[in-house]
């Protein structure tokens, strides 16, 4: 009687096995069919991105990525920048908030806490205006600096046209190049 009973209880085992299995098979089949239709998908997004490249004139598609590495770096400059100042802020706060005992740290007493608030925020907004006025002149000597060096380049392109201009004259044709490279200048927004 107990080899009919193991016998059941093997076949019961085996069932259960191969049911398990053909469950671990049907969803490695369905995690296989969701990578294939995954590695389609970025196929056709990196052929996507190739036509792009391809129907982008290359130094748009440079400039496009050095607007988008600037703004990255910009951004995390940026986050960098809170960061240092929520920390400088608090130890700051730290520093003012406490003084040593023999070899403990105390808090001090708060004493016109808000008046105190007050008066240091509007040091920091003075501060930071003349930062911001500061930032200003220096944005107005740049723009300054700018139209006279595209000034000083209109005079040199004028300047080679005349000797350009007045050598034709004067000499014989000679092999050299008339036309002289012309460079301009461009500044380039980003989106």
């Amino acid at each position: 009687m107990k080899r009919g009973g193991d016998q059941q209880e093997e076949s019961w085992m085996r069932e259960r096995v191969i049911s398990a299995l053909k469950m671990a098979e049907t969803e490695w089949r369905k995690e296989r069919k969701n990578l294939r239709e995954e590695v389609k998908k970025l196929r056709q997004k990196m052929q996507e991105k190739e036509e792009a490249k391809a129907k982008q004139n290359e130094w748009e598609w440079v400039v496009e990525q050095m607007c988008l590495e600037r703004a990255v770096r910009e951004e995390a400059v940026e986050r960098w920048k809170q960061l240092y100042f929520a920390i400088k802020t608090e130890l700051d706060d730290l520093i003012h908030t406490t003084y040593v005992v023999g070899e403990t740290l105390r808090q001090k007493p708060h004493e016109g806490g808000a008046k105190n608030t007050v008066q240091e925020l509007r040091k920091e907004v003075k501060v930071r205006e003349e930062t911001i006025e500061t930032l200003k002149g220096r944005i107005a000597l740049m723009e300054k600096q700018r139209h006279g060096k595209e000034r000083e380049i209109d005079l040199l392109r004028q300047s080679l046209r005349i000797l350009g201009s007045s050598s034709g004259k004067n000499k014989a044709p000679s092999s050299a190049p008339k036309n002289l490279p012309t460079f301009k200048t461009k500044f380039i927004a980003c989106k």
